[in-house]
């Protein structure tokens, strides 16, 4: 039986709906287009996204399994991580390719809810309307051109897909040509897809839980399925019983997600934030958070990327009951001939309602993301309310175009970091996070006065709030000064002992200070805390750390460490070569450092090391070759000039003219006033070779003179001298000298 005013649509879209759904589609596409030049934002882009260790590693069934089975920065979206690393694999780190993914997610949401609704109402206009709406609105600016939000274009599309699921299902039993066996197989397909689509919509983003509640809506409207009689009013229980029943699956579905939801996230820590806030608190800023999303809806102005929360009862909060009261009342007076108001309204307030702050996760107040698909309910209330038609067709036209206006001025603000927290501080009053966010933008940029006067007023407005300590911390240790750094480092682990990237930052400070014992306690406790991320940099530094302590081979087990977790850090691979070359494994070495080049480290240290790893494996040419291409980029680097003069001067064969390179090459170091016995060494060697053996005796007793006599290296200058004054040259096979452990001391301690 068709419900009365109900009408059916046809079991096919017309060519004509589909070419509305695809220019809907386009729209969005049209609008979003300049995302495309927009870059990652700091704010959980780079967590997410960019030093994300899932994403680097190929994505194959371990990262598949890996996704599912390991909840991520709090979060467990195992499709929405095998999303991203898909595009990980296809785009690398260009933004673009993230960016234009996230269009075309949320273009193809567009259409489907235009398809959906049409097919459920059979009214295409309002649905075009409430599609529209959904493409250009401002409060969904966030969603789509936020790189990490990947997971509100992902279920949206899934939720979407659900609902056009159900539309069919509810229409399958509608066909009258087919054979009621057909009927109901088609039926249970269609139920199974619904059942197929939810649960991806749960593992994107657990968010879509309130589906199988607002598909209860359309069963009142505009399904008519809840009184037998199809006629609108309080739904009788019969059929309500039925239609709870029917949704019972998708019920048992979005109870499972929100239990790990909760788990994960109170496990994670990301509730903390609300276990402190009294529970008045929580219910009047839900209250207050109802009413300025309605106002956003209708007037989108001052969005921000992050709302502080107040921590106190809002001084509005009554506004919120009050409108919330009121509309509820209206909806409710006219359920009967205008249902679409309270379906929309009750649209809006159910999706909203996991977050809305009566569960409190996270910092903020309110954001604009979370209105992805409440919007929808808004814009039914809109588009089904009754009008003429002229002035319905008018008023909607110029709706989509200044939404479109607002959402192209809106989308500027996500172009880059500076310019996202900028914006937050301009319309925002209190904001600790841009101010914190803003600082570290401009310390990266070398603005740091600016840095400093931002990241102070963050510890101003929220002194509890460890981060910005940490900031000012990274912000004198980048302008070299240590001690500082420590100072406002212990600071934060004073309010927050627990702090992970605290202790990884202290512990780096600490390496530079020389105090590596130190430095070990503080990154071993930075591994214990860090959930997620960084664990391939902390190896790192461990490796740093031990090897300053000389604990030589637990240095090199946390460099493979990190290398396992990121095979393409270079600077790890580098400083790994380097200290193997100071444990005497210059094949090992050799292979690190040729990493560490191959992955685009082109160093003068690398070069070096790479001559040294040749030299002592007999690859007396190749070790020529790097020691030319270190002095290549840094001219007269007596560490290199040095080693490749030893080696023109005393390599089998060595000519007259390698003697007077030799020369050449010692001198310059020699009269730059590192007259080192290592240097003096190798200046004799060279000029015995260019053929001047007066010259050699007169450097190589000067070389002995300042010589440790006991020392090896004095007995075999000694050997050397006697060879000069019996007029021989010295030749030996190459050899190979002691490498600092890191970059970082290379240049302190020449050769």
């Amino acid at each position: 039986m068709t419900p009365a005013n109900h009408t059916t649509a046809p079991s096919r879209y017309t060519p004509a709906e589909l070419l509305v759904a695809v220019g809907i589609a386009l729209v969005a596409v049209a609008l979003y287009w300049p995302i495309r030049h927009h870059a990652f934002v700091s704010y959980d882009d780079v967590v997410y996204i960019v030093e994300n260790p899932q994403l680097r590693a190929p994505l194959d069934w371990a990262r598949v399994w890996q996704a599912f089975s390991t909840p991520y920065e709090s979060n467990w979206i195992p499709l929405t991580w095998l999303s991203l690393h898909l595009d990980r694999v296809l785009y690398g780190l260009n933004p673009a390719g993230h960016h234009l993914t996230n269009v075309a997610l949320h273009a193809a949401s567009c259409a489907v809810l235009f398809l959906a609704l049409t097919r459920i109402t059979a009214a295409r206009g309002p649905s075009a309307f409430v599609a529209l709406v959904f493409a250009v609105h401002p409060l969904h600016v966030e969603s789509v051109a936020w790189a990490s939000e990947r997971k509100d274009t992902l279920s949206g599309l899934f939720w979407m897909l659900s609902m056009l699921a159900y539309a069919h299902y509810l229409q399958a039993p509608q066909a009258p040509q087919s054979p009621q066996a057909n009927r109901a197989t088609a039926r249970r397909g269609w139920y199974a897809t619904l059942l197929v689509f939810f649960t991806m919509g749960l593992l994107s983003k657990p968010m879509v839980v309130t589906l199988p509640l607002v598909l209860l809506l359309l069963d009142y409207w505009p399904a008519h399925r809840l009184r037998t009689d199809g006629v609108l009013g309080l739904p009788e229980r019969a059929a309500l019983r039925r239609a709870i029943v029917e949704k019972l699956p998708l019920i048992a579905l979005a109870a499972a997600a929100s239990a790990i939801t909760l788990a994960v996230q109170r496990e994670s820590g990301a509730m903390s934030h609300g276990d402190l806030l009294p529970l008045a608190v929580r219910i009047t800023t839900a209250l207050d958070s109802y009413r300025w999303y309605a106002v956003a809806s209708f007037w989108p102005t001052d969005l921000a990327v992050f709302y502080p929360h107040l921590l106190t009862v809002p001084g509005q909060w009554w506004m919120g009951a009050l409108l919330a009261a009121a509309a509820l009342g209206v909806a409710l007076r006219f359920a009967t001939s205008q249902p679409h108001l309270l379906v929309g309204l009750l649209w809006f307030a159910v999706t909203l309602t996991p977050v809305i702050g009566l569960i409190q996760a996270g910092m903020q107040a309110r954001a604009d993301r979370y209105m992805y698909l409440p919007l929808i309910g808004v814009a039914i209330m809109v588009g089904w309310t009754r009008m003429p038609r002229g002035l319905q067709a008018g008023s909607g036209i110029l709706a989509i175009v200044l939404l479109s206006l607002v959402t192209r001025s809106q989308l500027s603000h996500w172009s880059d970091s500076r310019a996202l927290f900028d914006r937050a501080i301009a319309v925002t009053e209190q904001n600790f996070l841009a101010e914190n966010g803003l600082a570290v933008e401009l310390m990266e940029s070398g603005e740091f006065e600016a840095a400093e006067s931002h990241v102070r007023e963050a510890i101003r407005i929220k002194p509890s709030w460890p981060d910005p300590r940490v900031t000012l911390g990274d912000l004198y240790a980048t302008r070299n000064q240590p001690e500082a750094a420590v100072e406002h480092y212990e600071a934060a682990l004073r309010l927050a002992p627990n702090h992970p990237r605290a202790h990884a930052n202290l512990g780096a400070v600490l390496i530079d200070l020389g105090r590596g014992a130190d430095a070990i306690a503080h990154l071993r406790r930075a591994q214990r805390e860090q959930r997620n991320v960084g664990f391939a940099h902390l190896h790192g530094l461990l490796g740093q750390a031990l090897a300053q302590t000389g604990a030589l081979d637990d240095a090199v087990s946390e460099y493979e460490r990190a290398l396992s977790a990121r095979p393409d850090w270079a600077e790890a691979a580098a400083n790994l070569g380097f200290l193997l070359i100071r444990m005497n494994q210059p094949l090992r070495a050799h292979a690190r450092l040729t990493d560490a080049r191959r992955n685009g480290l082109a160093s003068i240290e690398v070069e070096l090391g790479l001559g040294q790893t040749n030299a002592a494996l007999g690859r007396v040419d190749e070790a020529i070759r790097h020691y030319r291409q270190a002095l290549a980029l840094a001219a007269g680097w007596h560490p290199a000039s040095n080693n490749l003069a030893w080696l023109l001067a005393t390599r089998p064969g060595a000519s007259q003219a390698d003697g007077e390179e030799a020369v050449s090459l010692a001198n310059e170091s020699v009269s730059n006033g590192d007259d080192t016995t290592e240097l003096l060494d190798t200046l004799a060697a060279a000029h015995a070779t260019a053929g001047r053996l007066d010259r050699a005796i007169v450097v190589a007793e000067r070389a002995v003179a300042q010589a440790d006599r006991d020392s090896s290296l004095g007995q075999e200058i000694q050997q050397r001298l006697d060879g000069y004054r019996a007029g021989r040259k010295f030749v030996e096979a190459p050899r190979s000298q002691p490498q600092p452990q890191s970059q970082s001391e290379a240049e302190s301690r020449p050769q």
